[in-house]
């Protein structure tokens, strides 16, 4: 057979096949027919989600070079505190004490041990609820014997606000900044009601009953009002190689998960405080001016991770009796507090409310600090090894979104 007699023949099926296609091209053919494979997807895949697991589906890139300075960096100079209008942060801080005073007052007599309810927070957008789907089942079914809030951002709690109406610079910083939002909101649930919060891109390895330092602080054995761990522990680096991993700076605490178990701590009232003035001072001076990361503002440092470390380096500094251990004898005639203590951190360091320097304990009632992997392992820097270690209480999975079931891929790719 030629090629002309062979490609004459292929033209002829071809077009046979399109007649008999069109012959069938009616909608309730087509309706039936996606109705059928969406049956047997669910008949072949019908089984319950996997487990999460902190992964992505992509190899992740390889980390930037890293170049070391020979002398550790263990303070950082925010550009926020040097324009700050430490007037307003005063004032600011004292409704809030006012405030303080004022709902204590009112609560019961069983409840002026300010111990908090086990509630463990998460808030997210509409839509990032539904992708996380997997992972908040795995938070409530983890710790049954906690109660579970997930909040959206277009469902916030108005009873929370309104505690807050004697101090309208809170409304107004929420409604005027938005930015600022989801951060004020963490700090402001945390203060009024303590608990546990955990950001969406968090894994909740083991239960909470099981975490070792959670539990030390359940059963009495320790009196903190306040737990955090390190997320940034890299004070070696340069400034060249903080730049290629897009950080302001070489150390800090995580605010992805913040333990309360006390109400009204004092270091949240302090972060609820920066974290206005913070974005105050960045609509007032030149953007030029202030930290930046690419055109978007750093909220690090203005509201996130970066503020709340130094203020709790800060607090610390303020309100631990003068000769406390954790002092850096090279800062200053005051030894302030810095970084010094906390690198390369193997233990729990437990400053309970006794270490305050007397008439202080307002201002200081017991902070834990974590060594990295038990809330921040399986990252790539910092000390921090893999996911599955056995101190690992949660893991952190910054800029990752879990894989879920293939079904539950397929249904969020059609359906959205």
């Amino acid at each position: 057979m030629t090629v002309d007699v062979r490609a004459a023949v292929v033209n002829v099926k071809a077009m046979l096949l399109v007649r008999r296609l069109r012959s069938i091209r009616s909608l309730p053919f087509i309706l039936l027919v996606c109705l059928s494979l969406l049956l047997l997807l669910c008949q072949y895949t019908g089984s319950p989600l996997p487990t999460p697991k902190p992964v992505q589906a992509e190899k992740p890139p390889e980390p930037p070079a890293r170049k070391y300075q020979s002398t550790p960096t263990y303070e950082h100079s925010s550009p926020y505190r040097r324009h700050a209008n430490l007037e307003f942060e005063t004032a600011l801080e004292r409704q809030l004490q006012h405030l303080e005073k004022q709902l204590r007052g009112a609560l019961p007599a069983s409840e002026q041990d300010l111990i908090a309810n086990h509630t463990i927070w998460q808030i997210a957008e509409q839509k990032e609820a539904a992708v996380w789907k997997a992972w908040v089942k795995q938070w409530r079914k983890n710790n049954p014997d906690w109660k579970y809030e997930l909040l959206t951002m277009d469902q916030m709690p108005t009873g929370t606000l309104s505690l807050f109406a004697s101090v309208p610079e809170i409304a107004r910083a929420y409604e005027e900044l938005p930015d600022l939002r989801k951060d004020l909101l963490r700090y402001l649930l945390l203060w009024y009601h303590g608990g546990f919060f955990a950001e969406m891109d968090t894994w909740n390895r083991v239960s909470m009953k099981n975490c070792f330092s959670i539990e030390e602080v359940v059963q009495r054995r320790r009196d903190i009002s306040l737990m955090l761990g390190i997320e940034l522990d890299e004070p070696y680096w340069n400034s060249e190689t903080k730049a290629a991993w897009h950080w302001s700076r070489s150390f800090g605490f995580g605010q992805f998960a913040v333990w309360a178990p006390k109400r009204f701590d004092p270091i949240i009232r302090r972060a609820i405080v920066r974290a206005i003035a913070h974005m105050r001072t960045h609509s007032r001076i030149d953007k030029a001016v202030l930290a930046r990361s690419g055109n978007q503002v750093n909220i690090g440092e203005v509201s996130g991770a970066s503020m709340f470390t130094d203020v709790v380096l800060e607090v610390l500094s303020e309100n631990l009796v003068a000769d406390h251990a954790i002092r850096d004898r090279d800062a200053g005639l005051e030894r302030r507090v810095t970084w010094k203590r906390f690198k390369h951190l193997k233990d729990i360091v437990w400053i309970e409310g006794r270490s305050a320097a007397e008439t202080k304990e307002d201002n200081m009632r017991g902070v834990a600090i974590l060594p990295i992997n038990v809330w921040a392992s399986g990252q790539r820097h910092s000390g921090s090894r893999s996911f599955d270690e056995d101190v690992a209480c949660i893991n952190h999975v910054y800029g990752k979104q879990p894989r879920g079931s293939f079904k539950l891929r397929f249904l969020q790719a059609i359906f959205g």
